[in-house]
């Protein structure tokens, strides 16, 4: 399916389940859910996560080479600081790995790591060292939604990778095909309500 249509559903699978309590929890959620939603797609170099995931990398690169000249020029003793506080330390952390496991599934085969039940498992798990934990059922509905959608699809994805090696598909529909259309308008109505219903749910309180 196409990003469009990955994230259409992916919002409005996830507000249908999740009832944000305020404007914040939304927007936030709606953010992760986003992220959830196109991340799978990020070892397909058409993709448009792909190319995010190249330039993110880089300026990553760039940061903490950066830190790393700071630190050696003028002993701003950023790694001290960074180890004296346990949750920058954390989050820290959970954004190094995030950025790695992007690296890695960025360059193997299309639907394989980042399409699994392991993906699903190692991001969300890294994702939880970032984000406050209520957030990141967000993240899973749109990750899962992603990888359900392609399932229908006629090629196949590698949902226990490393180990299965055939993959699974139920050759319903074209990647590209009248469906992805279908779905991304249906997606957008049912989103579209769920959406207006949950923000006038908000603004009434």
């Amino acid at each position: 399916m196409s990003g469009k249509t990955h994230l259409a559903v992916g919002i409005a699978t996830t507000y249908a389940i999740i009832k944000p309590k305020n404007i914040l929890d939304f927007a936030v959620g709606f953010g992760i859910c986003a992220l959830g939603s196109l991340l799978p797609d990020i070892d397909s170099g058409t993709s448009k996560s792909h190319r995010s995931a190249n330039k993110i990398t880089g300026v990553f690169l760039i940061l903490i080479a950066l830190m790393w000249y700071l630190e050696f020029r003028f002993q701003v003793q950023i790694e001290n600081y960074l180890l004296s506080n346990e949750v920058i330390m954390m989050k820290s952390v959970g954004i190094l790995l995030f950025v790695g496991l992007c690296a890695y599934g960025r360059d193997l085969p299309h639907r394989t790591f980042t399409h699994s039940f392991m993906g699903v498992f190692l991001f969300s798990g890294v994702l939880a060292l970032i984000v406050p934990i209520k957030y990141l059922p967000y993240f899973v509905i749109g990750y899962l939604t992603h990888i359900l959608l392609d399932v229908t699809n006629t090629r196949k994805i590698n949902l226990f990778f490393p180990w299965n090696k055939g993959g699974v598909c139920l050759g319903w529909f074209q990647s590209n095909g009248l469906m992805n259309g279908v779905m991304f308008i249906c997606a957008c109505g049912l989103g579209g309500i769920e959406v207006y219903r949950m923000i006038e749910k908000i603004l009434v309180k």
